[in-house]
């Protein structure tokens, strides 16, 4: 297989009430291609190779009502990723899977720097290269579901080294496990991890979920699970003063503890579906700037706590298919006591679809409630709320015309304080599937 896409835009500005540069439109490009090969010799072996590239130009805003304001700041990149994998079917039960992988994303800034003496022109280049290596063993259990036996190891690299205080290099290799199966009513999947972090150590983390048929169309399912996130390169190590960012090497790696509760029901035209969840996360790592110099770095908010519930009924009622879905969620740092920022305590959905022979057209209602932004004067960013309507007609089983309007009414609304985002926006494509 191969592929290649072009996508170029004028774009808008993420400041239209800025009184220099800023105010102007920021444009965007990408250009990418992909390649893949496989070769299966028999029914017990398969090789494979993939390789992805894109690159391209994007502009955007500097935030500053200062000189800087008015240069044209960008940011040019070229982001790779290939994988390569042999896949052998040992015994009837037993597949074994070996996978070696990469990644190379580069990125150049072009800023200025108006707090500077004399004010001057900053430009700054890195290059994160991150490689993979895994090995996977799918085992079939017969009427006891199926296992997991993994091992992985991966390693991060920047440059320049310059770019950064310490040395730009993580490892983490990785032991995993799962096991998972349905048998008569009762339906399971448990999972345990081991990683040994270069710099924080073994973090042993796992997860299991038990769902269970009570007949009459209900259904039940509880879980608990752990998870262990590291810090990156950059945000432990990079000082970059294009980006007036610089990092944090006394960052605690994210730790979390996941609940959640669920109650389904469903017939042959609806169902109906209950899910409550409470995740406790400490260390978690978020990112500040300074309101007066820009300048940014990363730090730990010791303990957060993200309760929620969704509440979800889907219809089915010949060529009608209505939706209605509703979440209520309470984010909260506990070292301050507020909310954690850009997450919304309300956020409901209603949407209709129509299927016809060859027509298909429908129409979604969103509606999110307001949030707390540490980067909004006010601290709070209104609600808002949003029509979108799509259409698709098959002309033949090949071809197909699609069409699609998103925010219909043109509502003016922020998802994130100081960046704007579009108002009303219509796509039209033509999608062709050879036969």
């Amino acid at each position: 297989r191969i592929g290649g896409a072009h996508q170029y835009t004028d774009g808008i500005s993420a400041q239209p009430d800025a009184r220099n540069r800023d105010a102007d439109d920021d444009s965007y490009r990408n250009n990418s291609v992909s390649a893949g090969l496989s070769f299966t010799p028999n029914q017990q072996a398969e090789y494979a190779l993939s390789f992805r590239q894109a690159r391209g130009l994007a502009e955007y805003d500097s935030g500053e009502l200062t000189a800087d304001g008015d240069y044209n700041n960008r940011q040019a990149f070229i982001n790779e990723q290939w994988s390569a994998h042999a896949r052998h079917r040992i015994g009837a039960r037993w597949t074994s899977t070996v996978q070696v992988g990469g990644a190379q994303d580069w990125q150049k800034d072009w800023s200025f720097n108006a707090w500077a003496w004399p004010p001057a022109e900053v430009v700054g280049a890195i290059t994160t290269r991150h490689r993979e290596l895994s090995w996977q063993n799918d085992l079939d259990l017969g009427g006891w579901g199926s296992a997991l036996l993994g091992v992985e190891a991966e390693r991060q690299r920047v440059a320049p080294a310059a770019t950064y205080t310490h040395e730009p290099e993580l490892e983490n290799r990785s032991l995993l496990a799962g096991w998972g199966g349905r048998r008569g009513a009762w339906q399971w999947q448990l999972n345990a991890r081991s990683d040994d972090h270069q710099q924080y150590g073994r973090h042993s983390t796992g997860s299991a979920t038990v769902g269970a048929a009570l007949g009459a169309g209900w259904r039940v399912h509880a879980s608990y699970g752990s998870a262990f996130k590291a810090p990156g390169v950059d945000q432990l190590y990079i000082d970059n003063p294009a980006w007036s960012l610089t990092g944090n090497p006394d960052l605690s790696p994210e730790q979390s503890r996941n609940r959640e509760l669920g109650l389904r029901w469903g017939s042959a035209q609806q169902t109906v579906a209950l899910t409550w969840y409470l995740n406790r996360i400490s260390n978690l790592i978020d990112y500040v700037s300074d309101p007066v110099t820009w300048a940014g770095t990363y730090r730990n908010v010791s303990a957060a706590r993200m309760e929620g519930l969704t509440a979800e009924w889907r219809g089915n009622f010949g060529a009608f298919s209505p939706w209605l879905s509703y979440d209520w969620l309470d984010a909260e740092n506990l070292d301050s006591g507020f909310a954690l920022g850009r997450r919304a305590h309300h956020k409901a959905t209603a949407a209709l679809d129509w299927q016809g022979d060859a027509l298909a057209v429908g129409g979604e209602l969103v509606a999110v409630g307001k949030r707390w932004d540490y980067s909004n004067q006010t601290g709070n960013l209104p609600g808002y709320a949003l029509l979108n309507l799509h259409a698709r007609y098959a002309f033949n089983p090949s071809w197909q015309l699609e069409a699609r309007v998103d925010n219909l009414l043109d509502r003016q609304y922020q998802s994130a304080g100081g960046f704007a985002t579009l108002g009303r926006s219509a796509f039209v494509g033509l999608r062709w599937n050879l036969r």
